[in-house]
């Protein structure tokens, strides 16, 4: 028996959410029964986090357990085949017995997308949040910068939750424009329900000049929902990347240098935009190849590296 994480990007308006339900179609669901189908095996398949229905993931994270044969490498074609076009398995590693993708997920990155455009967009429909008028991201910002650190996050928590404790810690906020599109990145050790929707709601309030930056900070210490901006609709969501303790991969959607302190991390060559996996400690970053899904750590390539800015 082995324990296989797997990296899944899916489109979330085709899922009722990631959790396996009984009269609506489901993430977890979908890939367990590609398993079924592909591998034989009747599994248990545990997710980095239960998106709702509608968010997006480029980088979820997910283990299971099973005695194929099948090496790790090759199960993202084995179970593609077994697939909808709406959720395809973008990498695959045999990883430690203890792996659990829930538990151990030490951090996530989230990103929200608000496209600002006088008509909207049928290419950007459930793609992002369409808005016809215009946001001061200047604004935007100086009240995010409020919200980065660790805080009670109540106020940002939608009702229905029953987490023990509120609080939570954003390692930073970032918000972009690009073109007609507006990007919001969180990077945080964990959200709440509907954390990252209503903090873009209530941000978006500010780039109206609905709210000031300062009352953001009020409205932060209240700890009243009712005093935050409005949930975001959950199409303009999408999961980036999980992240994990060092000892553990961790598999992050392709982007530039991973934004953590150190750990292990999925990274596309440069050249080949094939994945090389990068380890990341004391302000060195190793690269090692991957052979049948597993670190061959005499393939050494390079002795040091940039290291990667905090998340």
């Amino acid at each position: 028996m082995k324990n296989f994480a797997l990296m899944v990007e899916y489109d979330g308006c085709a899922f009722s959410g990631w959790q396996r339900q009984q009269n609506a179609p489901s993430v977890q669901q979908t890939l367990e029964e590609a398993i079924r189908r592909g591998l034989g095996s009747q599994v248990n398949l545990i997710g980095a986090g239960r998106t709702d229905a509608g968010v997006h993931a480029l980088g979820q994270v997910c283990n299971f357990r099973s005695d194929t044969r099948i090496p790790a490498d090759k199960l993202p074609f084995v179970l593609n085949r077994e697939l909808p076009h709406t959720v395809q398995v973008q990498s695959a590693f045999e990883v430690p017995w203890g792996f659990h993708a829930r538990y151990l997920a030490k951090g996530k990155h989230y990103r929200y997308i608000i496209r600002v455009a006088r008509f909207p967009s049928a290419l950007w429909h459930h793609r992002a949040w369409q808005i016809p008028y215009a946001l001061d991201v200047e604004a935007m910002r100086e009240a995010a910068a409020a919200l980065t650190g660790t805080h009670d996050f109540k106020a940002f928590c939608a009702s229905g939750s029953e987490v023990k404790s509120t609080v939570r810690t954003l390692y930073r906020i970032e918000i972009n424009r690009s073109g007609s599109e507006i990007l919001f990145d969180f990077y945080g050790n964990g959200f709440l329900y509907n954390m990252v929707r209503i903090l873009v709601g209530t941000l978006a309030y500010v780039g109206q000049g609905r709210i000031s930056p300062d009352q953001v900070s009020a409205i932060l210490e209240g700890a009243d929902r009712r005093q935050a901006g409005i949930t975001a609709p959950p199409y303009g969501l999408y999961m980036v990347s999980v992240q994990y303790a060092r000892r553990y991969i961790a598999m992050l959607h392709p982007r530039p240098w991973p934004a953590i302190r150190g750990g292990w991390h999925m990274h596309p060559a440069p050249k080949t935009k094939k994945c090389q996996l990068i380890h990341v400690y004391h302000n060195q970053a190793r690269v090692f190849a991957l052979k049948n899904g597993k670190i061959q750590a005499e393939d050494f390539k390079r002795k040091s590296a940039k290291a990667p800015t905090n998340a």
